[in-house]
C-alpha cells in the first residue's frame, strides 16, 4: 500500500509540474522536475513565451503541440529539449511538420542556439515584408535626356530614395501620372535604382511635355497603408534619403486628403 501511495504521489507531482503558461509559445522538455522549473524561469525572464513545459523525452505529442502553436506564429513551432532524448522517428515527424528542435545539456547553449535561429527568422520575415512594399522614391527628369515622349515615354532621371519597375508615379499634387515599366543603367536593364543614380526609365501613361513636364519631379505612389506600415515597422530600415522622400510623400498625400 505504501508503494502505491508513493507511486501516486510521484504521479501527482509530475502532473502538477506540467506548465501551461502562455496561450501561445514554444514547447519545453527537460529531464527532471528541478531543471523544468529552472529552464522555464530562465526563458520567461528573457521574454520567451512558453506554451507547454513537461518532464521526459520528446515525443510525438510535443511535436504536435509545437505545430499547433506555430499555426498562430511560425516562430513558435519550436521544441527546446534540455538534457533529454529523442527518437529518430520523432525527429522525422518534426521535420515533416516544420517544427524546429533544439537540444543541449547546457541551458545557455540551448538558449543561444534557439535565439540565434530566432533572430535569423525574424530578419528573413522582415526582409520579405520590406521587399513587398513600395519604397519611397523620387525622380527628377533631366530635360536634355528625353529619348521618347510617349508610348512609353523614355527619359533620363536622377534618383532619390529607391525606384523599381512596375511602380506607379504621382506628381507633386498627388495625381497619378504613369507607371515605371523599365529602368536601364548604361543600357543594362536593372531591377532597382537607388539614391544618387542617373538612369533611363520608361514610363507608361504620360506624354513628356504635356501631362508631365520635361523637368518635373515625380514620386513613387506608395499606398497609404504601406506608408503607415513603414512608419510603424520599417522606418529604421530606410536610408536617410528614403526617409526624406517619405516625409515629402506624406505631405503630398495629406494635402490630397489622405490620412497618413
Amino acid at each position: 500500500e505504501k508503494l502505491e501511495e508513493i507511486k501516486q504521489k510521484v504521479r501527482d507531482e509530475l502532473s502538477s509540474i506540467r506548465i501551461q503558461t502562455d496561450k501561445s509559445g514554444i514547447v519545453v522538455k527537460t529531464d527532471t522536475l528541478g531543471s523544468l522549473e529552472a529552464v522555464t524561469q530562465f526563458l520567461q525572464e528573457r521574454d520567451v513565451p512558453v506554451r507547454f513545459a513537461d518532464v521526459g523525452p520528446i515525443v510525438k505529442r510535443d511535436i504536435v503541440e509545437a505545430q499547433a502553436s506555430g499555426d498562430g506564429d511560425p516562430l513558435n513551432a519550436v521544441v527546446l529539449g534540455f538534457n533529454v532524448k529523442i527518437a529518430s522517428e520523432i525527429e522525422d515527424i518534426a521535420a515533416e511538420l516544420g517544427v524546429e528542435l533544439f537540444l543541449s545539456e547546457v541551458i545557455y547553449r540551448l538558449y543561444d542556439d534557439y535565439y540565434a535561429w530566432l533572430i535569423v527568422k525574424r530578419e528573413q520575415a522582415k526582409a520579405e515584408s520590406l521587399s513587398s512594399i513600395i519604397r519611397p522614391g523620387k525622380i527628377v527628369l533631366i530635360p536634355e535626356y528625353v529619348f521618347r515622349h510617349k508610348n512609353p515615354a523614355v527619359v533620363g532621371v536622377k534618383v532619390q530614395g529607391v525606384i523599381r519597375p512596375r511602380t506607379g508615379l504621382i506628381n507633386e499634387d498627388g495625381k497619378r501620372v504613369g507607371t515605371i515599366l523599365q529602368i536601364q543603367d548604361r543600357s543594362v536593364t536593372i531591377d532597382e535604382a537607388t539614391d544618387g543614380m542617373e538612369v533611363a526609365v520608361s514610363i507608361r501613361g504620360p506624354t513628356i511635355g504635356r501631362q508631365v513636364k520635361d523637368d518635373e519631379i515625380l514620386y513613387t505612389d506608395v499606398p497609404d497603408k504601406q506608408i503607415l506600415a513603414i512608419r510603424k515597422k520599417f522606418l529604421d530600415d530606410l536610408s536617410p534619403p528614403e526617409k526624406e522622400v517619405l516625409e515629402e510623400l506624406t505631405t503630398i498625400k495629406r494635402a490630397a486628403g489622405s490620412f497618413v
